[in-house]
């Protein structure tokens, strides 16, 4: 349902850490960490399933490293 949900309901839930799965990648992982998120879990953004058949496991890392500097600017 997105970061605006995710605001709201961690809000009411201040005191309940909160993971974050579904719709997760490198343009929102850092945002999702700035309001309070405890964790994210991603994975068709990550292990696509086309790319791991093809080995390109060059987009893999590539994607990797995207995700891992959009939660350390937070």
């Amino acid at each position: 349902l997105g970061l605006p949900y995710f605001k709201a309901v961690s809000e009411v839930l201040k005191d309940i850490p909160l993971i974050v799965v579904g719709g997760i990648n490198a343009n929102n992982a850092g945002d999702f960490i700035a309001y309070g998120a405890a964790g994210i879990g991603v994975g068709g953004y990550l292990v696509n399933a086309k790319e791991v058949a093809k080995g390109n496991y060059e987009e893999i890392t590539k994607k990797s490293k995207q995700l891992v500097n959009s939660i350390n600017k937070q």
